[in-house]
């Protein structure tokens, strides 16, 4: 069950964007575009996961720790590149400065939407999603999370 709420957390909202955008544009691309932005971006956990694993800091199985974010708190640190305003907002500007608005204003409006699922679901610092203050705190779990 927890396996489900962790996929459609982001899938939903996402795939609600992508046809929306669809129905007002009837360009499909948009549809891929928000999955991309709005629900792939969860893809960097993995590279949070196998920091951890290889420095010999997880002790769960890795089912577990993806599904309970334990990865996190056994390496001390949280990465997590894609979870950033900065990127989701270069996204906009560089499609935009293509001329492809379309494209920027849907995978930028999922990319916020997932951050803003995300942030009000866990105890984070007010500038968590920030990649440049991630980057400042050295990815401190104590300076990025907050207690609730």
């Amino acid at each position: 069950m927890a396996l489900i709420k962790l996929i459609a957390e982001h899938l939903i909202p996402s795939a609600l964007i992508g046809f929306t955008a669809y129905w007002l544009t009837g360009q499909g691309h948009l549809i891929t575009i928000a999955l991309l932005t709005g629900w792939l971006i969860d893809s960097d956990h993995l590279l949070d996961f196998f920091m951890a694993k290889w420095r010999g800091k997880i002790i769960d199985t890795w089912q577990t720790s993806i599904k309970s974010g334990s990865y996190f708190k056994s390496s001390g640190k949280i990465i997590v590149f894609l979870h950033s305003y900065e990127l989701a907002t270069l996204w906009l500007l560089v499609w935009g400065a293509l001329g492809e608005w379309e494209i920027g204003i849907v995978g930028s409006f999922a990319w916020l939407i997932h951050l803003a699922i995300d942030h009000f679901s866990y105890s984070l610092n007010a500038y968590a999603y920030f990649l440049s203050y991630r980057v400042y705190k050295k990815f401190d779990i104590n300076a990025i999370c907050s207690e609730k």
